[in-house]
Parts: C-alpha cells; sequence; structure tokens
C-alpha cells in the first residue's frame, strides 16, 4: 500500500472515532450502515463527513416537524415531506459543502438505493424503485441550485425557499389519490402487485403542488 493511501486512509479513520459524544460501536455501525457507493464518498471526503452527518440528521427532523405541523404531508415516501427532506438537505449540504460535493453524495446515495432495490431492502418503509429515484434526483438538483445561492448557516431563509419551491410546484412527488395509493399517469389506480419489488413500473411523477 502506498504512504498517500495509508495517511488517507488514517485520515478517515479518524474522522470516524472522532465525533464528541458518540461511542465508537455507533461509529462503526453508523459507517456499516451506508451503501457501496456512500463509503467510498466518505471515504474521498474525509474532512467534511462529519458535517454532512449531522446535515442529514438536520434535513430529516426538520421535515418531520413540518410534517406534524401540516405544511407537509404525512407521506414519508413518495409525498412532499419526502420531497422536502430531500431538497432541504442538498440545499443545506451546498451551501455547507459546495455543490460538486452535494451532488457527488446525493448520487452516492441514489445509486444506494439501486442496490438496495437488488437486496430488497427498504427505504423510507418501502423498496427503492426507478422513479423513486428520479423524484430524488430531480429534487436534489433543485437543492443543490438553492444551496449554491446562499452562505453558510443560512438555514431559515434556505427552509423558506424550499417549502416555497414544493408550494409553487417546482420539486416533484409520486401521483396518489386522496386515500393515498398510487396511481398511474393516467389516474388509474395502482395495486400493490403492480409495483412492489419492481424496479421499472408505473407509479408517476407530477408536480410537488399536485392535489391527492
Amino acid at each position: 500500500m502506498k504512504i498517500g493511501v495509508v495517511v488517507f486512509s488514517f485520515l478517515v479513520l479518524f474522522q470516524l472515532f472522532s465525533i464528541k459524544g458518540i461511542c465508537q460501536e455507533s461509529k462503526v455501525h453508523r459507517f456499516g450502515l451506508l451503501s457501496g457507493p456512500e463509503k467510498r464518498w466518505v471515504i474521498r471526503h474525509p474532512f467534511v463527513s462529519v458535517k454532512t452527518k449531522s446535515i442529514t440528521d438536520t434535513a430529516t427532523r426538520e421535515s418531520i416537524r413540518l410534517s406534524t405541523l401540516g405544511f407537509l404531508d404525512t407521506y414519508d415516501n413518495g409525498g412532499t415531506q419526502d420531497a422536502f427532506r430531500h431538497v432541504y438537505w442538498m440545499a443545506l449540504l451546498s451551501s455547507e459543502i459546495g455543490p460538486k460535493k452535494a451532488r457527488l453524495l446525493g448520487l452516492a446515495h441514489e445509486k444506494g438505493n439501486e442496490k438496495e432495490y437488488d437486496q430488497l431492502k427498504l427505504e423510507e418503509g418501502e423498496i427503492p424503485d426507478f422513479i423513486s429515484t428520479q423524484m430524488d434526483l430531480w429534487n436534489n438538483d433543485i437543492g443543490i441550485d438553492i444551496g449554491a445561492k446562499f452562505e453558510k448557516k443560512e438555514f431559515g431563509i434556505i427552509k423558506e425557499i424550499v417549502l416555497q419551491k414544493i408550494k409553487n410546484g417546482n420539486c416533484r412527488i409520486l401521483k396518489r389519490n386522496k386515500e393515498g395509493f398510487f396511481m398511474k399517469c393516467s389516474g388509474e389506480l395502482l395495486k400493490d402487485n403492480d409495483w412492489k419489488k419492481l424496479w421499472f413500473n408505473e407509479r408517476c411523477l407530477v408536480e410537488s403542488n399536485s392535489q391527492y
């Protein structure tokens, strides 16, 4: 192993084992839960990996809080809560670590989703598929563009812009009926066996201000 690789590996391990308030076992477990593409991103960006974990937690907590307050729906998979989480996550990352690194992490996450599909692993309660990946990538791009325009720590301003983007229909969600069941673009109801466990299926992307 070359010296540069040894030093680089040491830096990654240092980051993993030096986060205040978190035991070593917890850090190892957390790293182990990442997909292969996400682990590679962490290894390539050891100095910002700790910051991204904090931002990820912030975006998740805020999406749940806003859903509880009624600003977003209650669907953490395919709804406005899901869309907000991705847009806000990427906006904060883009602002904090730069658009390029944020985009690469977003792509790594979605590549991980395809691997999770192959292994039939759940993400937000469902097995990921092609259309949910396209939704995430669209929303990630919206967030990256927002974050690139703001200085670090302007979380409040960024949050309001993200909510407005969702309200204006700039983001994407999956089409549902009033009962919360997924629908085809034609408006026909989708049965579970029409889409579950199928990477390519007939779930439909619509604008984020679409009515259920």
